[in-house]
């Protein structure tokens, strides 16, 4: 990663170039400027704060380890500034054409931790959208009795149960990104965004008894805080999507023996397989 190994806690400036580069810029202009800027399939666009979202762009092609093959993963992603979705510092939306992530420069621990919050909040949401194939089977499942059986099994209702996925799905999430700041030589720094609320656990401990143990503490605190419910109201959508994709797959099998034709399985990576491609880097400042 660009920039050096301190600690970048006692920083006061929200956007000092020192966090990002090590280095200053007296322009303070530039970060009035527009931006967009393209590696592989992440497209970085700002309206403002120009100068900010270049020394993301920077940053995040520059993560060693197994972070761009996480961002390749993510596939088609475009990464702007705006507010985020549920008050946090940001967001992911998911969609048929990609990911989008809402990074809240604005938000009061971004303005706190600099550019390496900033820089947290965004490797986070990557991480995310590289899961977005996880969300789409969750979603799927929803139409299925098993689903329904598994939520009666812990006396949760379908949407608790989701929700309660969904969760589960992020939690991971956190585990990975704390690994990550933790190999990068990051942890403790205000890149570490979950350094005060999840653990870093060993590989073994995954899927254990204290694995479920620190869930269980994440996803009541989640849940206390309206996180959960936000989650929970999107049941019905994915339910109805889940059950018209269903409808059509009965449909499409049953028209297929009809005409004596047969049709194997998708062995494909559920449309988020991406092939090893030379990184293409673009950026520039808009006029």
């Amino acid at each position: 990663m660009s920039g050096s190994d301190e600690d970048t806690s006692n920083y006061s400036s929200p956007y000092d170039s020192d966090l990002a580069y090590g280095g200053s810029s007296s322009d303070d202009s530039l970060d009035d400027a527009p931006y967009e800027g393209l590696t592989d399939q992440t497209y970085f666009a700002a309206d403002t704060l120009g100068q900010t979202m270049q020394r993301l762009h920077h940053d995040i092609i520059g993560i060693e380890g197994d972070f761009q093959q996480i961002r390749e993963m993510a596939g088609l992603t475009t990464v702007r500034f705006g507010p985020a979705a549920g008050g946090g510092a940001g967001v992911t939306h998911f969609g048929e054409n990609g990911q989008e992530i809402v990074l809240d420069p604005n938000h009061p621990e971004v303005l706190e931790g600099g550019s390496m919050r900033l820089l947290g909040t965004a490797t986070f949401e990557f991480i995310n959208a590289a899961a977005a194939q996880l969300r789409a089977d969750l979603d799927y499942r929803t139409g299925g009795s098993s689903f329904h059986q598994e939520a009666a099994a812990r006396q949760m209702s379908p949407a608790q149960y989701y929700g309660m996925e969904l969760e589960r799905i992020e939690f991971n999430n956190a585990l990975a990104h704390r690994t990550m700041v933790h190999e990068l030589g990051r942890a403790g720094t205000h890149m570490d965004i979950f350094q005060d609320t999840v653990p870093r656990l060993r590989q073994s401990d995954r899927g254990g008894e204290r694995y479920e143990q620190e869930f269980r503490t994440y996803y009541e605190r989640q849940y206390t805080s309206g996180h959960t419910q936000s989650y929970e109201g999107h049941y019905p959508q994915a339910l109805y999507e889940a059950q018209a994709a269903r409808r059509a797959r009965a449909a499409s099998a049953s028209h297929g023996k009809s005409s004596g034709k047969t049709h194997k399985h998708d062995k494909g990576g559920g449309g988020h397989g991406h092939g090893h491609k030379s990184s293409r880097t673009s950026g520039k400042s808009r006029k």
